[in-house]
């Protein structure tokens, strides 16, 4: 369970039809411009990560194969 602050994020938006495998590829599509978007961040003097609200916090286990 990561609970460090936030450096970065996206959203993806979940369809009702998405399967494990269909919602990792969205995800992939994401993730260089996170990665770029995330080194900037880090190399910027001025940039604050943003503290979990670990009031809102939940946990998933990971899936069942199958």
């Amino acid at each position: 369970v990561d609970t460090g602050d936030v450096i970065a994020q996206k959203e993806v938006a979940i369809d009702q039809n998405d399967t494990v495998d269909s919602i990792i590829e969205k995800q992939k599509t994401l993730v260089a411009r996170l990665l770029d978007e995330s080194l900037y961040c880090l190399m910027d003097n001025s940039f604050m990560p943003v503290p979990q609200m670990y009031c809102l916090a939940s946990y998933y286990p990971k899936p069942k194969t199958i």
